[in-house]
């Protein structure tokens, strides 16, 4: 299998991925920032800790709120697809994620609070040829720094509730 990848990466400003600002953070007008579409958080739960798992949104309608708040906005859940893997061995960090099929990934969701954060991801052009020499080209994102993200998402966790 042959495979030649492009990529580039987005640019939200720092005080939006750092949570400081909703969308429009950075400098950036809301409606510009809406538009770029190019929002994307990062959620988890105390129980995938020891995999360090998350699961990958991206806004679809604005959101004026920071991170440690509940976020309650239109989701597109983005997942790994094994067709657009890096062909070897699972490597943390190097997930590549394509949203998910029209009406299974796209809705009104609650994410609760202190379970997401904001991350940035990069965008990337997979051309593979197959063992006929077909040639498919095939669009993906990754999640930039992902094991600072994830790092930062499991900090913000609340305590678990006294039993």
């Amino acid at each position: 299998i042959n495979s030649n990848t492009s990529n580039s990466t987005n640019s939200i400003g720092a005080d939006f991925i750092e949570g400081k600002k909703g969308i429009g953070g950075g400098g950036m007008g809301e409606e510009e920032a809406f538009q770029n579409k190019d929002n994307f958080v990062i959620m988890v739960q105390a129980d995938w800790q020891e995999q360090r798992g998350f699961r990958l949104f991206q806004i679809q309608q604005e959101f004026g709120g920071t991170e440690g708040e509940q976020l309650v906005t239109e989701l597109q859940e983005w997942y790994t697809a094994d067709e657009v893997q890096a062909p070897g061995v699972f490597v943390f960090g190097q997930q590549r994620f394509v949203p998910k099929p029209a009406g299974r990934g796209r809705a009104k969701k609650s994410l609760p609070a202190g379970s997401w954060v904001y991350c940035q991801v990069s965008h990337h052009t997979d051309d593979s040829s197959n063992k006929f020499g077909a040639v498919r080209s095939r669009s993906f994102i990754m999640v930039e720094n992902v094991a600072e993200v994830v790092k930062r998402a499991y900090s913000r966790l609340p305590p678990p509730p006294d039993d």
